[in-house]
């Protein structure tokens, strides 16, 4: 989990020189129960309370992953036995493989790591009988994990005698490994063509042929007519494997994080202004000269550089939360939103033929990628291509929990025009005031945002992954010249995270279209709209000893009986302002 600060879209929140100064005397001054003890030890309750502890917790988790990745790498090494930088967790059921499999990614998610292994190779098996057209739906694949040898079943008159099924044999003693479509050009030699054009032409284009003639029961291999075949059913053999490379590089950049994360929580001394709540207290008791006069700038005025007006007309109409959104976010969203639609339907149509009978996470000719070598650098390289979409998706991610984060903030700030509430603030609360939320949204937002945000992040690593395939001659010997490593796609995945990601940005618009509870200007998380709003009517030296941000505050209309008048935060009693009357 990420927490964020408040984006600072005009000039920063803090204040400096003499300001900070007289803010700290001021604070002292107004409220003698809250000293400032600086000088005095504290506890390690009150040293990590409010952001801090929440920075702690950061801390703490960051710490445990690195523990847990760093006691996994031990315990591998020790007990796994590593072979270029790839070791074996587990050897056997393929069932057993894929359900660990699964664990493992949900898992990983989590903790915020890429890990996917997965081969296959073949044993020996018994005999089973399939029908032609079954017959060569098995065995048109680029590589075999399923069926070994096979028997070709035929009637006793042949046209064509000398041919006898040892010439059959003998075309199963390929690799049957090889991403090639000769492994299984046997099927379509018999196709009315030249015999050579099959080697031009490779024969997976020629399969619906293939296929038209199993159905009319006319379909020949060197001359006979098969009445059906036997074939040698195996027990898929698949390892779970890591990259001893990839979990070294994760925990280097997990020790890093740590230790900025705790650095940060034990020796950061100052107190930064997180949320509004912060902005409030911090600008009612230190006024910024430069928005003085201006108490209905808004965050869209600001971007409009209208900063010059200093009186404003008040509309009491409610605004739509998307007021409070980045334009510049939104356009990011619905720009990678359309890419991805795009790239997605460019490539699947151009051979979508059987890749949506392939289930989440599993291995098909069909929806292998690309081939290569089994080297080191091929592993990393295709590690990093598998797990590209996980880094898009995290910027995605970043960019819509900004959005919500903006508009929820935005909401509950229109609150404090329709009744008194306490503050919202990072430290530790005082008083009336409020403590922030742990994922700085409220939890009826943050708690669904996650669970679909780590929803899409499994469904991603389903749909993009890494696959190694160990080759296997007929007699079971390894031949490590055709192993394969590439990375390997699920439609079936693709458009479950695509339809996830839909809803979430769905309910996302559909938050952007709900309206504030008043007419308070908006204005999300630009410091300069937010000092605009807390300017008092009488100074810091005439106001009384006690400090309103502990306080229940409310904005709106305060003193004056001009034709111009005044809005800002009070703990007094405040007028609902009017409609098109002038304020500043």
């Amino acid at each position: 989990m990420e927490l964020t600060p408040l984006r600072r879209d005009a000039e920063p929140l803090m204040h400096s020189g003499d300001n900070a100064s007289k803010s700290k005397d001021y604070h002292e001054f107004r409220h003698p129960d809250i000293q400032s003890d600086w000088n005095k030890p504290k506890s390690f309750k009150e040293r990590f309370a409010g952001w801090r502890r929440t920075l702690l917790v950061g801390c703490v988790i960051s710490v445990v992953v690195h523990v847990f990745n760093l006691g996994f790498a031990l315990w591998a090494v020790q007990h796994r036995h590593v072979q270029n930088g790839q070791g074996v967790l587990y050897a056997g059921d393929c069932k057993k493989v894929r359900n660990a499999g699964i664990g493992f990614h949900l898992m990983i998610n989590i903790l915020s790591t890429a890990l996917l292994g997965a081969s296959n190779y073949s044993q020996n098996g018994t005999l089973y009988r399939l029908e032609n057209s079954a017959c060569v739906t098995a065995y048109t694949t680029a590589f075999q994990s399923t069926y070994g040898s096979l028997i070709l079943v035929t009637g006793n008159a042949t046209p064509a005698d000398h041919f006898n099924l040892v010439y059959t044999q003998q075309v199963f003693k390929t690799n049957v490994a090889v991403v090639d479509a000769s492994g299984y050009n046997w099927i379509c030699e018999d196709l009315e063509h030249h015999q050579y054009e099959w080697q031009l032409t490779p024969c997976i284009t020629s399969l619906p042929q293939v296929q038209a003639r199993v159905a009319e029961n006319n379909w020949t291999v060197g001359g006979y007519k098969p009445e059906y075949c036997l074939v040698e059913e195996l027990t898929p053999h698949c390892k779970l494997q890591y990259s001893l490379y990839l979990v070294v590089i994760v925990i280097a950049f997990n020790t890093v994080k740590a230790i900025v994360l705790c650095y940060v929580a034990f020796n950061s001394k100052d107190s930064p202004l997180l949320t509004t709540g912060d902005a409030v207290s911090s600008f009612s008791r230190a006024p910024d000269q430069y928005s003085q006069g201006m108490c209905l700038l808004s965050m869209e005025s600001v971007r409009q550089s209208a900063k010059s007006s200093r009186t404003m007309t008040f509309d009491t109409n409610p605004r739509r939360w998307r007021s409070a959104m980045s334009r510049r976010r939104c356009y990011s969203i619905a720009l990678a939103a359309c890419v991805t639609l795009l790239v997605l339907g460019l490539y699947l149509s151009f051979d979508s033929t059987g890749i949506w009978s392939v289930g989440l996470g599993q291995i098909s000719t069909q929806t292998l990628i690309s081939s290569g070598g089994y080297t080191i650098s091929s592993v990393v390289a295709n590690s990093l291509v598998a797990n590209l979409p996980q880094l898009i998706f995290s910027m995605l991610y970043f960019a819509c929990n900004g959005l919500i984060t903006t508009m929820a903030l935005a909401h509950e700030w229109s609150h404090y025009a329709i009744q008194w509430k306490g503050l919202r603030v990072s430290a530790e609360p005082m008083g009336s005031q409020r403590s922030t939320y742990f994922l700085s949204l409220p939890y009826r937002y943050a708690i669904p945002f996650i669970i679909s945000s780590t929803l899409v992040h499994w469904l991603i690593s389903e749909s993009l992954f890494l696959v190694m395939i160990e080759a296997y001659t007929v007699g079971m010997e390894r031949d490590p010249t055709n192993d394969i490593i590439t990375c390997g796609y699920s439609a079936v995945a693709i458009v479950a995270t695509i339809s996830v990601g839909a809803v979430a940005l769905g309910a996302l618009i559909g938050l952007s279209f709900k309206r504030f509870k008043s007419g308070m200007p908006v204005t999300g998380s630009c410091s300069l709209a937010l000092a605009a709003s807390c300017h008092a009517n009488t100074s810091p030296a005439d106001l009384s000893q006690e400090d309103e941000s502990v306080l229940p505050l409310q904005w709106g209309e305060v003193g004056g009986k001009g034709p111009v008048r005044h809005c800002t935060f009070s703990s007094a009693e405040v007028q609902i302002p009017q409609h098109g009357w002038v304020y500043q």
